[in-house]
């Protein structure tokens, strides 16, 4: 188990969820905001379209990651004591 000698493991596991959630939902708004076109020249054009809400959806989500990357860190370092 690699949260043994974790303080609080539950707590640690709760937030690396939410970050992992907070990462899939920024490849669901790449995907469903990516496009592709291409025209009759011979030219085609790639991208992702992210405006208004999305954009903010977005901005979230990675404000979302980074507080859980930093908290989950954070207790991964808090050890447990041993008691012997």
């Amino acid at each position: 188990m690699l949260t043994k000698n974790i303080k609080y493991p539950y707590v640690k596991f709760i937030f690396d969820v939410v970050g992992i959630l907070a990462s899939i939902g920024i490849l669901l708004i790449f995907i469903f905001n990516s496009y592709a076109s291409f025209g009759s020249d011979s030219s085609s054009l790639f991208g992702i379209n992210v405006t208004g809400s999305s954009m903010i959806l977005l901005y979230s989500l990675i404000f979302i990651v980074v507080v859980c990357a930093i908290v989950s860190f954070v207790l991964k370092l808090i050890k447990k004591e041993n008691k012997f």
